[in-house]
């Protein structure tokens, strides 16, 4: 199983929505809509609590992940800055400023970070100008 982004961000809210004790059911059951759709009649409470078990699993793990350079989205490969210490102003103080916002504003963040990729040869790869 696999969080996206997105899904990660309404995870977020949702959590912060529900943040008190008394809501634990009710968040539980706003997160299984968000994987399994709003009709969760179908859904099994077995299937259900090891949903909510990966989810917490996965959340917990995140730290440990090795860095993704490379990947494709609908069929655009993106890459991530190849090299940070080459990184331009622009960039510099626009992650700068996204970093200090709350909520985390990750969607911008990773568009600085991530850009199409324009050439690539063996592991190396060059990507789009930052604007």
């Amino acid at each position: 199983m696999t969080i996206t982004l997105k899904q990660y961000l309404q995870i977020q809210e949702i959590q912060k929505k529900y943040s008190g004790e008394e809501d634990v059911d009710t968040l539980g059951l706003e997160i299984i809509k968000l994987f399994k759709g709003e009709d969760v009649s179908k859904v099994t409470v077995e299937e259900s609590e090891n949903l909510l078990s990966d989810i917490t699993d996965i959340l917990s793990t995140t730290k440990d992940l090795p860095l993704v350079h490379r990947f494709k989205q609908d069929g655009v490969s993106f890459g991530f800055i190849p090299n940070l210490q080459d990184i331009t102003v622009g960039e510099f103080i626009d992650l700068d400023a996204l970093f200090k916002q709350e909520p985390l504003q990750l969607e911008q963040i990773m568009s600085v970070l991530y850009r199409p990729v324009k050439k690539s040869w063996f592991n190396t790869y060059s990507i789009e100008e930052y604007t």
